[in-house]
């Protein structure tokens, strides 16, 4: 049950994140509760469904790079010599900047397969390289989503 509530609390954002890439490109999409999980309602291109693929985790990533780049960027001015000093004496916002930010990097750790297919699918494509059987499962799963639907 407990495993449950954590796929709940990771998995949602990641597919808001999934349905708003959607929504960027201007496809038609639903969004299942139940799997959390995002599903297309229109045959998409190879570079549609890389962007899609890809977005939650240049989003997660690049929103924790920036939080470490503000905590790195104040540390110095902060004054701390070694990092043994910085635990002792910092202050507790630039502390939990730290923790955030780690955390935030975590979480974009969750959609790195995401990051992996959708680069792969993305250089096949650039490549012109002929599609291969997992893309052809990929645009055809709203096909499959439809007539489960009915």
């Amino acid at each position: 049950m407990m495993v449950f509530k954590l796929s709940a609390y990771v998995g949602l954002p990641h597919a808001l994140l999934h349905l708003l890439a959607y929504r960027l490109i201007g496809k038609a999409c639903v969004l299942d509760f139940d799997q959390r999980r995002v599903r297309a309602l229109a045959p998409r291109t190879p570079k549609e469904i890389a962007f899609v693929r890809m977005f939650p985790a240049l989003v997660t990533g690049g929103l924790a790079l920036g939080v470490l780049g503000i905590w790195a960027f104040t540390l110095p001015q902060s004054g701390y010599a070694t990092l043994a000093t910085y635990y002792q004496t910092a202050d507790r916002w630039h502390q939990i900047l730290w923790w955030v930010g780690i955390a935030i990097l975590a979480y974009a750790g969750t959609g790195i397969t995401n990051l992996y297919w959708g680069l792969r699918l993305l250089l096949r494509e650039l490549r012109h390289e002929p599609p291969h059987a997992a893309d052809e499962y990929l645009n055809s799963r709203h096909d499959q989503y439809q007539s489960h639907k009915r």
